[in-house]
């Protein structure tokens, strides 16, 4: 539903509506499950500005008619998170052309770069 929404341009006029510069599923929603019972959405800023999210849920549950959404912030989100939501993934908004390479790809950078830290962090839990 959403990708059709995405190919029929009815999600632009809501994504610049509340700043939104990137809009992605994932999850369920991006494994083309029969009947998910959630929708995870991933979203990025479009400028500096904040995003209006209680209106982008309001209308993105009008829109799918699920009230069931789960928002990610990528631009707050943490590494782990930001790199699985933008890594498998159906793209549904980008403003600007690239964004949506953009923000995958600095995601995937940011993941490899802190790999190190992460199994650290591993060692020490596990005491060594």
């Amino acid at each position: 539903m959403l990708h059709d929404a995405a190919e029929g341009e009815v999600l632009t006029p809501i994504c610049e509506a509340h700043r939104v510069g990137l809009l992605v599923a994932f999850g369920s929603a991006a494994r083309d499950e029969p009947a998910p019972v959630d929708l995870d959405l991933a979203y990025a800023r479009r400028d500096a500005a904040r995003v209006d999210v209680l209106g982008l849920l309001a209308a993105l549950v009008d829109l799918t008619r699920m009230d069931r959404i789960d928002l990610l912030d990528i631009d707050r989100a943490g590494t782990v998170a930001a790199a699985r939501a933008l890594g498998k993934c159906i793209p549904l908004y980008e403003s600007t052309p690239g964004r949506f390479a953009t923000e995958q790809l600095r995601a995937v950078m940011r993941f490899a770069d802190t790999q190190w830290l992460r199994r650290a962090q591993l060692r020490a839990l596990a005491g060594r």
